[in-house]
């Protein structure tokens, strides 16, 4: 008896570490074209800065414009999310999975953007930024998703 409670206690804990993981509002649909157009317009102005050797004071404001938007993007998240899950510590073994695919994909787009940026023009570069990012960015949700899922079934 003492060993049934023991374990539902600890399954209990497990399910309130992963709810941060797995229980969360759904990615707006604005996500999927926002962040592939920062993206676009990131690259846009790293080609111009080192590529074109374009210094204007516009140039620095855009990439302090697009810096700002990043920090109102996380402001907004926390408070839409809630509990915003940590890239640190203990997480569903489901869950870091989906991390560490997503590092990888993450250092592959970022690899193939700065060989864009190195190979073609501006608005090229920006293209596969906006392509690239935007569909790293559905494959991450889509196997967050699944790996939500997962830890669900399986703490249930």
């Amino acid at each position: 008896m003492e060993s049934e409670e023991l374990r539902n206690s600890l399954r209990d804990l497990e399910r309130a570490e992963a709810a941060p993981y797995v229980d969360h509002p759904p990615t707006p649909w604005w996500y999927f074209l926002v962040v592939p157009a920062w993206a676009a317009g990131m690259t846009t102005a790293m080609h111009l800065a080192l590529v074109e050797d374009v210094s204007s004071w516009w140039l620095t404001l855009g990439i302090v414009l697009l810096t700002a938007l990043v920090g109102g993007f996380f402001g907004w998240y926390s408070r839409y999310h809630g509990a915003v899950p940590s890239l640190r510590g203990a997480k569903p073994p489901e869950i870091r999975t989906a991390y560490r695919q997503y590092a990888v994909g993450a250092a592959v787009v970022l690899v193939a953007i700065g060989v864009a940026v190195a190979t073609l023009p501006w608005w090229g570069s920006a293209a596969v930024a906006f392509v690239l990012v935007g569909a790293g960015v559905w494959l991450y949700e889509v196997a967050y998703a699944r790996a939500a899922t997962a830890v669900r079934e399986r703490l249930a």
